[in-house]
């Protein structure tokens, strides 16, 4: 009878002498692709998967704790402090946003804007021990592919 370790059970149990990032240890394509489109590039093209004027609603789990929340709030302020990227709390009217949720699932997201509600996972703690790993899904999210896949 052979053991079945899951990608969950390998984030919970993560640590950083493993010699691999947490978001390589999921079942998804290259570990923690949702639902990819096909690659063009490094990123997706289609004008319908990128977030209008750059601008990505969000909400944040309520089972996040105060430290995961601390290191998704870094992560993003890298982005706004680097790139033209705005991240901006969901009010509840916008039709497209990020969902940040904390299942016991791995570190993954879908590549690019699919519309509507859309899940990027990060299982607490594996995926935010370090804000690396929010700010790869955060790129997903926002249609950039893994850089040994792209053209």
């Amino acid at each position: 009878m052979q053991l079945v370790v899951h990608a969950w059970e390998k984030v919970a149990q993560w640590n950083p002498d493993m010699g691999v990032n947490p978001e390589e240890l999921g079942e998804y394509l290259e570990g923690d692709i949702l639902f990819p489109e096909s690659i063009s590039r490094n990123g997706l093209r289609a004008e319908r998967s990128r977030w209008p004027g750059g601008v990505v609603y969000y909400t944040l789990s309520p089972y996040f704790t105060d430290k995961d929340r601390e290191v998704i709030y870094s992560a993003i302020q890298e982005y706004h402090t680097h790139t033209c990227i705005k991240f901006v709390p969901w009010s509840g009217v916008e039709r497209d946003y990020i969902r940040f949720l904390s299942g016991s699932t791995g570190c993954w997201s879908s590549v690019g804007r699919t519309g509507g509600s859309q899940d990027l996972n990060l299982q607490s703690p594996g995926c935010l021990t370090k804000r690396g790993t929010t700010m790869h899904e955060i790129m997903h999210a926002l249609g950039f592919y893994h850089e040994h896949t792209r053209w």
